[in-house]
C-alpha cells in the first residue's frame, strides 16, 4: 500500500454542534493525518476542534444563492489541493459534491451513509462506507464497504477508581446499576426509561445534559424513583461509568446512538437499546425494545437484570470482538484499504 495519499474530507454541517457524524470525521482526520496529507473542508465552527496534523478551510455551507457560491467555493478548494480521494461524510456533504465528479474525473469519490436518510445520493459515488449492517442492507453501490465505527480505547479503570466512585455516588454495591448516556432531549427517550425503572430493583446513572434536565428530575420524583436515579451531569469520563456499571441502556426514540453502543462493548458493559440503532447486529434480540414503549423496556430490563450474570458470560466473545474491531485503529486500517482498492485496483 502507498505510504502517502492526499485526502479531502467534506463535512456540510452547519450549527456547531457536536454529534456523531461531526465527532466521527474530526476523529477519523486526525487518525489519518498521522500517516496522510488530510484537508478537512467544513464550517469554520468546527475548526477549533480540529486536529493540528490537519489542514482545515473553512467554508459556510448555505442555501440558495449562497449554495451556489460554496458549491464553486468547494470546486476551487478540490481544484487547488488536487487529493486522490474526496471523502463526504452523510448526505449534506455528498449531496453537494455529487456533481464535482464531471469536474474532476482523475479523483476518486467516497462517501460515507451514517443513516438511512436519502440513500439514493450515494449511488453517484466512487466507493461508499456504511457503519452497520443495516445500511449496508439499504443502499446500491457497485463499491461499497461495511467499516464499522471505531474510537480510541479509553484507558482500564482501576478497582480503586470504580470503588472510589461508588463511595462517591453513594451506590448500593448489593444492587444492579444501569447507566444511560447522551443528550437530554426529546429524542433521548429518558422519560421512557424513568417510567421503566418503577418497580425494578436496581440504581440508574444518567450521565448528559440538556433542555429536558429539569423535566426528567421532575418526572423521576413524581414516579417517587428519586432515591435510585442519579443525575450525574456531563462529564468528561464517561467511560468509566461505563466500566462501573452492570448495564448500559440506549432508550433512543429517533436518534441512533451506536457511538454509546461501541463504546459500552469496549467496557465489557451490555447493552439493552431500542431497535431502530444502527449497531443491532451485535446486540441479540432479546435486548432490544421497540422506541417509546414502557412496557417492553421494562419487561426487557427485568429479564436482562436476572439474567447479568449469564449473559456477561455468554457476551465474552463479542467484548473480545469488539475490542479487536471496535477501534480507532481498525477503523482507519480499513479505510486505508478501501481507498487503496479505489485507486489502485479499479
Amino acid at each position: 500500500m502507498p505510504s502517502r495519499y492526499r485526502i479531502v474530507h467534506v463535512m456540510a454541517s452547519t450549527d456547531g454542534v457536536m454529534g456523531g457524524v461531526e465527532k466521527h470525521t474530526l476523529a477519523l482526520c486526525a487518525a489519518l493525518a498521522q500517516k496522510h496529507e488530510v484537508h478537512l473542508i467544513a464550517n469554520n465552527q468546527y475548526r477549533q476542534y480540529c486536529d493540528k496534523q490537519v489542514q482545515f478551510h473553512a467554508l459556510r455551507f448555505g442555501h440558495g444563492l449562497f449554495a451556489c457560491y460554496s458549491f464553486w467555493q468547494l470546486v476551487r478548494y478540490i481544484n487547488t489541493i488536487q487529493p486522490n480521494i474526496v471523502h463526504s461524510q452523510a448526505y449534506q456533504a455528498t449531496q453537494r459534491l455529487k456533481y464535482l465528479q464531471w469536474f474532476f474525473k482523475h479523483i476518486k469519490f467516497v462517501a460515507t451513509a451514517h443513516n438511512l436518510h436519502h440513500v439514493d445520493v450515494y449511488k453517484r459515488s466512487d466507493g461508499l462506507i456504511v457503519l452497520n449492517e443495516n445500511l449496508l442492507n439499504s443502499v446500491e453501490s457497485h463499491q461499497v464497504r461495511l467499516i464499522y465505527q471505531g474510537i480510541v480505547v479509553p484507558p482500564k479503570a482501576s478497582l480503586r477508581q470504580i470503588g472510589t466512585l461508588r463511595y462517591q455516588l453513594g451506590l448500593n454495591k448489593e444492587k444492579p446499576i444501569l447507566v444511560t448516556i447522551g443528550e437530554l432531549n426529546s429524542n433521548h427517550g429518558c422519560d421512557v426509561l424513568l417510567k421503566a425503572m418503577v418497580d425494578i430493583d436496581a440504581q440508574l446513572l444518567v450521565i448528559g445534559d440538556g433542555v429536558k434536565k429539569q423535566a426528567l428530575h421532575d418526572l423521576a420524583h413524581t414516579l417517587a424513583i428519586s432515591h435510585k436515579v442519579f443525575f450525574v451531569g456531563e462529564r468528561d469520563d464517561a467511560d468509566i461509568f461505563l466500566q462501573l456499571a452492570d448495564l448500559c441502556v440506549v432508550p433512543d426514540l429517533e436518534t441512533d446512538s451506536s457511538l454509546t453502543v461501541i463504546r459500552a462493548l469496549q467496557a465489557s458493559c451490555p447493552v439493552v437499546a431500542t431497535n431502530i440503532i444502527g449497531f443491532k447486529e451485535w446486540l441479540s434480540p432479546a435486548l432490544l425494545a421497540p422506541p417509546n414503549d414502557v412496557s417492553a423496556l421494562h419487561e426487557t430490563l427485568c429479564a436482562t437484570i436476572r439474567a447479568l450474570a449469564t449473559l456477561k458470560a455468554n457476551y465474552l466473545p463479542i467484548f473480545l470482538r469488539a475490542q479487536q474491531e471496535l477501534t480507532m485503529d481498525y477503523m482507519v486500517q480499513q479505510t486505508e484499504r478501501f481507498y487503496f482498492d479505489l485507486l489502485e485496483c479499479t
